[in-house]
């Protein structure tokens, strides 16, 4: 009894799981159900039409002409008449003329069929034919007009080589486009055909960032930093695209460099943070030369003269053709970058000699402060030994103190290297020791940097400061804050420019007279 209860219940466990599979079952033969072919001339003609689009995706619009690609069009091959579309069903072209000691029909059976590696090998077939001499093209088109209309006698396969780029932008791969073209499916023709080539821009982006004690990355268009501190770049874009001549040269090269100035320098030793080609992190492969503080160079080469790596070098070359690029790295503020030049650097990129493409030059800026210093009518000299130093708290104390404690020389002195940020920056200017004879000041004296920013909250390169919450602007350069302090010998309290000390103690000294006047005469009378 208990074996058939098991045999029946292994029957009833399998019926049902057969069951549970009925609708997985029913919808993997929906799955393979395959689209009935459609004649592919059931329409008179079609259309082709080119949008250009950055490496980023985004459309490049051609509604000015400077914005405007132009290409050549050339027919490579003309579909057969009879074919008709599926799944399965590859095109049949009729080899023209003009191509066919360069193409065979074979090797355009398998141009449009992308899942068998061949990405690049259309790329490459595309490269070789666009530089065939004497050509004839069957059009021309420029991006932002009306699409070209192609009658059913020229359905086939197109060759199409950009010849000028929109401003800013360098040429794109040529490339093939077949008229009309199956839908994404395979099911039926789109006769509206619309290419969308990229093309990558010849101008680097370039941001800067500012690494904090806690390591966080802030990025900015313009930075305001202070002396010390550790920037970190990223540079994105894209590698020229290298026509056929280009490499066919004797010596390929391709040199990323960058060079900094106004006072940065790379870090000691030099290393880079990211290098990444077309997404692969390449920064072992190709290390960086530095060349002193400010420069490094990456090289990317295939020399004929070395035979052994020529022809591999020259292939990896070829597969990184206008490919993106990733570069990240940093540097540091050294006290050269001062509030008078903001400091920037420049990405280039070079194919040979010339310039191919070059970065943004953000800049980096520090502020300043500058104490001028009167005792009486006189500016302070360097023998008077007046001192001060500059806090990052009312406190004073040596654990926030910026930088180190100064002489006045020639009536002043001018803390450089400053930071601004937000709302504003506080510093306090403490005086450590004055001339003899003349009284320190009682307290510091808060200088608050306030920097301009933009709607997005970036510094400009400008501020207004307050001195002890008194508002003022710059009055000799963008970021320079002034103040100027008298002492006077004796026990005056030293001024720093306003008369309010001076009122209060006048009036402070009248009052007491005014009571010594009535105590004396009070007590006249009463004798």
């Amino acid at each position: 009894m208990k074996k058939l209860l098991k045999q029946l219940l292994a029957v009833t466990t399998a019926i049902m799981m057969a069951i549970t599979l009925l609708p997985a079952m029913a919808n993997a033969a929906d799955a393979e159900v395959t689209p009935p072919p459609s004649p592919i001339f059931n329409r008179n003609s079609a259309t082709l039409k080119i949008e250009k689009h950055d490496s980023f995706g985004g459309v490049i619009s051609g509604d000015i002409d400077a914005q405007r690609a132009i290409f050549k069009i050339y027919q490579v091959a003309k579909v057969d008449t009879k074919v008709d579309t599926s799944k399965t069903i590859q095109l049949s072209y009729d080899v023209q003329k003009q191509f066919q000691d360069y193409i065979t029909n074979a090797e355009i059976q398998n141009l449009g069929n992308l899942q068998d590696q061949s990405a690049s090998k259309l790329e490459k077939k595309a490269r070789e034919l666009s530089e065939i001499k004497g050509l004839t093209a069957f059009a021309t088109y420029t991006t932002g007009d009306k699409a070209i209309p192609i009658l059913k006698e020229n359905f086939g396969l197109y060759l199409v080589v950009e010849t000028k780029a929109p401003d800013g932008y360098n040429l794109g791969a040529p490339f093939f486009v077949d008229v009309p073209r199956t839908t994404e499916n395979g099911s039926a023709w789109d006769y509206a055909v619309v290419a969308t080539p990229k093309n990558g821009s010849n101008s680097l982006d370039k941001k800067v960032a500012v690494l904090n004690e806690k390591g966080t990355v802030v990025y900015k268009t313009a930075a305001s930093v202070k002396t010390g501190d550790t920037l970190q770049y990223t540079v994105t874009g894209t590698l020229p695209y290298l026509t056929e001549e280009e490499l066919d040269a004797k010596d390929v090269k391709i040199t990323i460099s960058d060079t900094l100035t106004g006072g940065l320098a790379f870090n000691d030793p030099f290393s880079l943070e990211e290098f990444k080609i077309n997404g692969e992190n390449v920064k072992e492969k190709y290390l960086p030369v530095k060349q002193g503080n400010n420069q490094f160079t990456i090289t990317i080469e295939a020399n004929k003269e070395d035979k052994k790596n020529y022809e591999t070098n020259l292939a990896y070359i070829k597969s990184i053709n206008g490919k993106s690029i990733t570069l990240t790295y940093q540097a540091k503020v050294t006290n050269a970058v001062t509030y008078a030049t903001a400091a920037t650097n420049k990405a280039t990129i070079k194919v040979g000699d010339e310039e191919k493409s070059k970065s943004n030059e953000p800049e980096v800026y520090t502020y300043a402060i500058k104490l001028n210093k009167k005792l009486g009518d006189k500016d302070a000299i360097k023998e008077d030994g007046v001192q001060f130093g500059l806090y990052t708290d009312p406190t004073c104390t040596d654990e926030n103190r910026v930088g180190n404690i100064k002489t006045v020389e020639n009536g002043s002195i001018t803390f450089d290297g400053l930071v601004a940020e937000g709302e504003g920056t506080t510093y306090y200017l403490k005086e450590e020791k004055t001339a003899h004879g003349y009284t320190l000041l009682s307290k510091p004296i808060a200088v608050k940097l306030i920097p301009e920013l933009t709607e997005t909250g970036q510094p400009t390169g400008n501020m207004q400061y307050t001195i002890d919450n008194d508002t003022r602007s710059p009055e000799h350069e963008p970021r320079l804050a002034e103040t100027t302090i008298t002492n006077n010998k004796g026990f005056n309290l030293p001024s720093t420019g306003g008369m309010g000390t001076y009122i209060f103690t006048i009036g402070g000294l009248v009052v007491m007279a005014g009571a010594v006047l009535l105590l004396v005469s009070s007590k006249k009378k009463r004798a």
